[in-house]
């Protein structure tokens, strides 16, 4: 504060409608309050930086809390009366010596701006280089600003924001301390907070090391000091040059990731300053498993430099270049360090058949070292090529199926005939395979398992089979095309005797199917389904086995109803197989458990009353079980969701990350456990309760617990068609269960992760691009009456930062329709909360409500 008294000079009015940008700021411009720490010192930078191409001298930031304000001061050029005519009041100018000061970085106007986020009124005391007249302008938030006269002595400009009531956890220094490392680590001038220096200054990347051992530790250490929860397998720096230019490091992550496509992550810094952390862009999609920081001055900001304009050429180059540079580094450790690439192969080989998907060199590199899933265990290339017999041409064969979730049966055909068979059903898989067999066709072969044709698989029937067998193939043909499927139905024989049926493809349905996955143009869906109505296809074929005593009883049988019944089960079973997510173990215990009650059916069924008794005995059984469905009225006017975890503390963060989806925009539902509400006195009771009044459910199913399983089963035996969603972690042991009913399944990755990375495995499952692109979510989403109220949604308030208490206290009104429709003195009464927080949380969900949300 000046401690003379001041000389007002001047009265006049900014050239903007201020008050229409600070709502533009709370609304949008500016992502997070504590993007102002950054502008105000991108500001004194800018200063900072004027000032030594001008004379050479000045480079220190300095930040102090004191009472309510937050100050920041820097001795850099300072500004005279002309210029802050031209940069504050005139919000938004840009520097009018950028092309002589091409550091500089911010905007002195726009970034003043942001402060008004979370100020009451902005004081800036300047005085100019080479000048002897200092000045200070005020302004509380509105388009009229005051000029006066200062006695600063020193040159540069300090800024004072005096913070407003509802914004006061800014003075908490600590708070202050992890913005500045956050956002500004790389600013090449100190940065002290009450004389603390908090940024790294320079950046390793930009330093000279006098050894090899010197620079890894340099990396070492910034990689855990800037990624504190992540552990590298290897680190690797780089430089770009070319038309533009970057710096860099990129290291490869030893946790394992959720898939090709969930995006890589990376910090990119524009001119030493953090625009965007964690951007899941830049990097190439099959390289999730990467991670790092760039920094270039080439990039550009968005105008709240809060992100990337990706329509600049700058940013596809990057783009190139980053997929590149992540190339050359895995082909050099493939052929100088064999220790470090095997140790990525195993936790991240199906991001590595992604980029030799996309990178031929890589490929030519790489390709023999890929780890691919058999029902040995993983295997290289070079390593399966020896584990089956040479065929009589001397080629190795590769046999492999591409239906991923087909396992259960293929495993069980290779395991028989003493065969290694690679379960090529994931992305890239079958491509590089077909690639690789193509680049060395003088020497392997593919046998392809799931497609019907003269292979290693099938055994033609001899002419006296063929007449024992051809009118159960007529018969069971036709019984699948009354019910409109496009099937073709033959009898052969393969082992093992114990699968009664296949479900495969045709060589021209995979033929298909394979140029079908490669039309990628916009309107290709639609030509595809044009043409396949013109040229109708055996989509597959089901195998009837010949040597399984269910298909010879069956084709002994002359009864049509216990015929088509059964041809129907042997259908279903073989789509089982071959389409739904779910384990090996599992998946034999089902299958051998419906052979079973097939075989009873048709061996000990001698008589039709019997087997009618019997159906009839079942539909009465499900109509009892169908009556038993909860009434709608039970149903809360908000959507909630009943979720089922073990007892204990693993699985908190899986809890908090289910509540901030599901709770918050859009969705607004209601999570809650069995432990949050007591319905009931008795346990059993309780659940039961909870299961009745919900609409749908979410299960965490990692450690196959009992009582998870035992809840589980209860919803599923309703059969009324609410919605089960199922979790999974990635480090789970057990198999996952058969739950058919589960048509969301989402995977994670470890229980021990943050809440924000397992809510984002959660969303990259069911939404795309921010919408919803699922049929049950989408339901419930349409069933919903109101909003919940819940504590997640009062968290996340932007205005205003509640205590627990008041979070409980509000929460007695249930949804925030109704928070909204009273009148604010009736929530005081019934909260006990302060009128001004109440009008604040008020104006903020109704907000919500006007925006759609």
């Amino acid at each position: 504060m000046p401690s003379f008294t001041l000389e007002k000079l001047d009265d006049f009015q900014m050239q903007t409608n201020f008050d229409g940008l600070i709502k533009l700021l709370a609304e949008g411009l500016y992502s997070e309050p504590d993007i102002f720490v950054r502008e105000l010192i991108q500001n004194a930078q800018d200063g900072i930086v004027e000032r030594k191409s001008t004379e050479g001298s000045g480079g220190e930031i300095s930040i102090h809390i004191e009472g309510n304000t937050i100050i920041v001061e820097d001795d850099g050029i300072g500004m005279n009366e002309s210029d802050i005519r031209e940069f504050l009041a005139v919000i938004g100018s840009s520097h009018k010596d950028r092309e002589r000061i091409p550091d500089a970085i911010g905007q002195f106007g726009i970034g003043l701006l942001s402060a008004f986020v979370v100020a009451e009124k902005v004081y800036v005391e300047t005085l100019k280089l080479g000048e002897d007249k200092a000045y200070e302008w005020r302004n509380s938030g509105s388009i009229d600003c005051e000029l006066y006269s200062s006695d600063k002595k020193t040159v540069g400009t300090k800024i004072t924001v005096f913070v407003r009531e509802d914004y006061d956890y800014f003075l908490d220094k600590s708070r202050i301390s992890n913005i500045i490392i956050k956002y500004c680590d790389f600013i090449p001038f100190p940065i002290k907070l009450d004389g603390q220096t908090l940024n790294q200054v320079i950046a390793p990347w930009h330093r000279k090391f006098p050894n090899i051992k010197d620079e890894r530790n340099a990396y070492a250490t910034f990689i855990s000091r800037h990624f504190d929860k992540d552990n590298a397998i290897d680190v690797f720096p780089f430089e770009i040059e070319g038309k533009y230019k970057a710096r860099g490091v990129l290291y490869i992550t030893d946790r394992h990731v959720a898939g090709y496509n969930t995006g890589s992550l990376i910090d990119i810094y524009v001119r030493k300053m953090l625009v965007k952390n964690a951007d899941n862009e830049l990097l190439p999609s099959w390289a999730s498993f990467v991670r790092g920081v760039i920094d270039t001055p080439d990039l550009k900001p968005t105008a709240a430099r809060d992100n990337i304009q990706k329509s600049d050429e700058a940013y596809d180059f990057f783009k190139k270049e980053l997929g590149v540079v992540i190339i050359d580094r895995l082909k050099w450790l493939a052929e100088n360090d064999e220790k470090t690439f095997e140790a990525i192969n195993k936790w991240h080989h199906y991001n590595l058949k992604g980029a030799a998907f996309y990178y031929d060199d890589f490929f030519e590199s790489a390709v023999e070292f890929l780890l691919f899933e058999t029902n040995e265990r993983l295997l290289s290339l070079s390593e399966y090529l020896s584990k089956n017999d040479a065929l009589e041409d001397g080629k190795a064969p590769i046999y492999f199926f591409s239906n991923y979730n087909a396992s259960a049966h293929y495993y069980r055909i290779a395991e028989k005939q003493k065969l290694v068979v690679i379960n090529a059903g994931l992305e890239f898989d079958e491509q590089l395979l077909r690639q690789y067999a193509e680049r060395n066709a003088s020497k392997v072969i593919l046998q392809q398992f799931d497609v019907m044709s003269d292979g290693k698989m099938f055994e033609d029937l001899s002419e006296a089979e063929k007449e024992q067998f051809e009118p159960l193939e007529q018969f069971v043909s036709l019984v699948l095309n009354r019910s409109g499927l496009n099937v073709g139905v033959f009898v052969k024989k393969f082992a093992p005797q114990e699968i009664p049926a296949l479900n495969v493809r045709t060589e021209k349905g995979e033929a298909e199917r394979r140029l079908s996955y490669l039309l990628h143009h916009p309107h290709a869906d639609d030509l595809w389904r044009d043409f396949k109505k013109e040229v109708p296809t055996q989509r597959s074929r089901m195998i009837l086995n010949a040597n399984n005593k269910i298909i010879k009883a069956l084709a002994e049988t002359d009864d049509k109803d216990v015929r088509t019944s059964v041809a129907l089960a042997l259908y279903n079973n073989s789509i089982l197989h071959s389409q739904h997510i779910i384990s090996i173990e599992d998946m034999a215990v089902i299958h051998d458990s419906i052979v079973k009650v097939m075989e009873n059916l048709l061996i000990e069924c001698k008589e039709k009353s019997e087997f009618k008794a019997k159906l009839e005995k079942a539909r009465t059984e499900l109509l009892e079980v169908k009556s038993s469905n909860v009434n709608e009225l039970d149903f809360p006017e908000h959507i909630r969701i009943f979720m089922i975890t073990p007892f204990g503390n693993d699985y908190e963060n899986v809890e908090a990350a289910v509540r901030k989806v599901f709770e918050s925009a859009p969705y607004f539902f209601e999570v809650c456990l069995a432990s949050d509400k007591t319905l009931k006195r008795r346990l059993s009771d309780n659940v039961r309760k909870h299961i009745a009044v919900s609409q749908g459910f979410i299960a965490e199913i990692s450690e196959l617990n009992p009582n998870v399983m035992i809840e589980v089963g209860a919803i599923l035996m309703r059969n009324d068609n609410r919605p089960v969603f199922s979790l999974r972690s990635s480090d789970a042991k057990e198999p996952v269960p058969s739950d058919i009913r589960a048509e969301l399944y989402i995977p994670y990755n470890l229980r021990a992760d943050s809440t924000e990375t397992i809510s984002q495995a959660i969303l990259a499952a069911f939404e795309k691009d921010g919408r919803s692109v699922h049929v049950d979510i989408d339901a419930l989403v349409a069933q919903r009456k109101k909003k919940f109220l819940s504590k997640t949604v009062l968290k996340s308030l932007n205005e205003i930062s509640l205590k627990n208490d008041q979070i409980v206290a509000f929460m007695k009104i249930t949804t925030v329709e109704d928070l909204c429709d009273k009148s604010a003195e009736d929530v005081v009464k019934i909260t006990g909360v302060k009128k001004g927080i109440v009008d604040t949380v008020q104006e903020e969900l109704r907000t919500l409500i006007e925006n759609g949300q």
